[in-house]
């Protein structure tokens, strides 16, 4: 039987939302948040993130899971190229910094699925 023209064509790519072409490159800021700052909540750190990406980007997804005992905040959204994720990594590591202390931050490209960081991919 044969498969219908285009059938499967994004398995294995990322596709992009809104303004962006299909294909566009998904990258995540990978943060680990230790407290909050004085007269912040815990709604502020994603309200921060949300802010910093959607200036000049898509936010695909914000997520905050606990990793060996240690909160950790995951802003997944998309990028032209490598250069312009670490200027929206930067923007979510200081408006995250306003509200929150950050102890660990790191830009990946996710690839097959996983976070690949900047710059240790072949």
């Amino acid at each position: 039987m044969r498969a219908s023209a285009g059938a499967g064509r994004a398995r294995g790519r990322n596709r992009g939302t809104g303004l962006y072409a299909e294909g566009m490159p998904s990258y995540r800021s990978i943060l680990t948040v230790s407290m909050l700052k004085a007269g912040h909540d815990p709604g502020d750190v994603e309200s921060a993130a949300r802010g910093a990406v959607r200036r000049t980007t898509v936010l695909e997804a914000f997520q905050v899971d606990v990793v060996r005992g240690e909160p950790r905040v995951t802003v997944r959204f998309t990028g032209s190229d490598d250069a312009e994720a670490r200027g929206v990594h930067a923007r979510v590591v200081e408006t995250i910094g306003s509200v929150a202390q950050i102890e660990r931050a790191w830009p990946a490209i996710v690839v097959g699925g996983r976070s690949v960081p900047i710059g240790e991919r072949p």
